[in-house]
């Protein structure tokens, strides 16, 4: 599964959007793992310019982080990066990516809040259905971005811990 279609089912589930599905035939060979992480969704202004700043943390897949400044296809720029590395540490934030070039920086505390939000989800994907049980958990933030020598506040709507059980089964 993508690491986009992963964020994609992550957020369907906080909010509540996924649709029916069809269940799976018994005999087909599960896989089952556990994932854990985060996931900020961000936006701001620099320059003038809008400003989209993702943060995706899963401990079975990766985690990516990318920023988008302006619209890349009007002289704005974007990057993303696929790493292994810790981009939380429970407590706070700190994710690098390049952009045309040059180092992004997003930085500042994400503390969970709040009470657990149980999940349970099945959706089909990519030949697969996929159970996911587990819980979301807010993340309270103050991120920052920081690039070409400024700074500028992000707000963080989507910005939540997870910690679900997900079985893969061929669909």
């Amino acid at each position: 599964m993508h690491i986009t279609t992963r964020l994609a089912l992550t957020i369907a589930t906080l909010i509540g959007i996924a649709g029916p599905v069809l269940a799976s035939p018994a005999t087909a060979a599960a896989e089952t793992t556990r994932e854990r992480g985060v996931v900020l969704e961000c936006s701001g202004t620099l320059r003038g310019q809008q400003v989209h700043a993702s943060v995706y943390e899963n401990s079975a897949y990766g985690n990516v982080v990318s920023v988008v400044v302006g619209d890349p296809k009007r002289g704005g720029a974007a990057g993303s990066r696929h790493t292994e590395a810790g981009l939380w540490t429970g407590r706070t934030v700190d994710a690098r990516v390049r952009v045309d070039g040059l180092r992004a920086r997003i930085t500042g505390p994400a503390r969970r809040v709040g009470p657990r939000i149980a999940v349970h989800e099945e959706l089909d994907d990519a030949g697969q259905h996929v159970v996911s049980d587990g819980f979301h958990r807010r993340l309270r933030n103050d991120l920052v971005l920081r690039y070409r020598r400024q700074q500028t506040p992000l707000t963080c709507e989507t910005a939540f811990f997870y910690d679900l059980t997900v079985t893969r089964r061929d669909a």
